[in-house]
């Protein structure tokens, strides 16, 4: 990676409910991110006292998921993009040098034999090329990635669609892009596994959580933080897993999580308890 290059992170909202989840998850970013450079592309200004470096508007376009305008848009040689929806609770700045390598980033969905994972767009697939989770993606500006954007784009308003990861992964199908999968700890979606995980895992670094965006506009707990969102015992045990984890604390060999020693069979059922499931 040259040092010439810029590097930053950005998030696309519409509707003040979106807007206002961007900027949590931005709070939770520049937290763990020092220095970060995080921008927002949103359809109406948010509160004075935000944490963005920059805010610009969404253009009047029928963009069916402004995610893609954002990246496409994005005024840096490598950009971050997060949903709304997420809390970053450590040092993700490891991302950016996997563009060294590739042009694009991202992890695979997780409920893989779900109805959602399973729609396809023109072209059936295999379960060994499965959608990429859109929620969080890397890329390097080029124009074949510029390029790419923007057909992503328009196959979806040609297919009237609001669902981008089929029509998103039959593109990359068909593209030259150089793809690098990131590990699930990237993109970390079931949060209520999280107190199964011994310190042999790598900790969660982007809780990506739909809760966070319920109909109602209230998660099950305090969404503000990541310690009022989970419960106390899920919370304490994420903790000691970042705490654990050697690729974020070097010379963590001798922490590990207070859990880790406990037998799997008897771990699990304690900490179902913790989150009240039994």
């Amino acid at each position: 990676m040259q040092s010439s290059e810029t590097l930053g992170f950005v998030y696309a909202a519409k509707g003040a409910k979106y807007i206002d989840l961007a900027l949590n998850s931005a709070r939770s970013l520049k937290d763990s991110n020092p220095g970060a450079t995080v921008h927002l592309y949103c359809d109406s200004h948010p509160a004075e006292g935000h944490c963005f470096d920059a805010v610009h508007l969404l253009s009047e376009s029928q963009s069916k998921r402004p995610k893609f305008e954002a990246l496409r848009r994005a005024e840096f040689d490598r950009t971050i993009y997060l949903d709304a929806d997420t809390f970053v609770c450590a040092d993700i700045s490891d991302i950016f040098f996997t563009l060294d390598r590739f042009d694009i980033a991202g992890a695979h969905v997780v409920l893989r034999n779900s109805r959602h994972s399973h729609r396809t767009h023109k072209i059936q697939f295999p379960n060994s090329f499965p959608q990429i989770n859109t929620g969080v993606l890397a890329i390097r500006k080029s124009q074949r990635m510029s390029n790419f954007l923007a057909q992503v784009d328009a196959e979806m308003a040609a297919a009237d669609s609001v669902v981008d990861q089929p029509i998103f992964r039959e593109l990359l199908w068909h593209s030259d892009l150089r793809i690098a999968v990131l590990p699930p700890e990237y993109n970390f979606k079931r949060i209520n596994e999280v107190v199964t995980m011994s310190s042999a895992y790598c900790a969660p670094r982007i809780i990506h959580d739909s809760d966070l965006r319920r109909p109602d506009g209230k998660a099950a707990n305090d969404a503000t933080t990541l310690e009022g969102f989970l419960r106390r015992g899920a919370y304490r045990h994420l903790i000691a897993l970042l705490s654990a984890d050697k690729f974020l604390s070097p010379g963590s060999q001798k922490k590990v999580s207070p859990l880790a020693r406990v037998p799997r069979a008897k771990r699990q059922g304690k900490l179902r308890k913790l989150l009240g499931l039994g």
